[in-house]
Formats: structure tokens, sequence, C-alpha cells
């Protein structure tokens, strides 16, 4: 049972990504991801979930500007990196 054990939740095969769950927080996302999400969240009651949501509502830190393919694609790994860096830190 996922309530008696200890250490941090774990994430299932029917959970979104991490990035998905940080922009679903700061309500970056769009209506039918939001909703696969909010889905997600009644059905399972998931703490893996929950967890990196309550985290990235801390996280005021935008997301990276549009640009070149190759370039946004870099770069949103990057960015999306310092936030998890930054949310590391703050837990």
């Amino acid at each position: 049972m996922a309530g008696s054990r200890s250490g941090p939740p774990v994430k299932t095969g029917a959970c979104p990504c991490v990035a998905d769950l940080l922009d679903y927080a700061q309500g970056n996302i769009g209506s039918d991801d939001r909703q696969r999400i909010d889905t997600h969240l009644t059905s399972t009651s998931c703490a893996y979930c929950r967890s990196w949501i309550a985290k990235g509502a801390k996280d005021p830190t935008p997301a990276p500007v549009a640009g070149p393919a190759k370039w946004q694609r870099s770069a949103a790994f990057r960015e999306l990196e310092r936030r998890l860096q930054n949310l590391e830190e703050c837990s």
C-alpha cells in the first residue's frame, strides 16, 4: 500500500512527465493536457504527481522563450534541469 511506504512517492507508468506537471502547477498547459492530468489525479490520488505539482507551484520561473527548434530544445532541457535542481534544493 502506497500510504505505508517510507521514502518519496513512486512514479507509475500512468504518471505524466515532470515537465507537464510543473507546467500544470503554473497554469502553463493546454486544456487537453490539463484534463488528462486532472483525470489522473482524480482517479489515482497520485502522491508522486501531487508532490511535483506542489513543488512546481513554489517555483515561479517562467518557461523558456521560443526560438529556433534545436536551440529551443537544448535551452528547454537546460531550463528544466535548472528548475528541477532548484526544487530539489527547496525540499
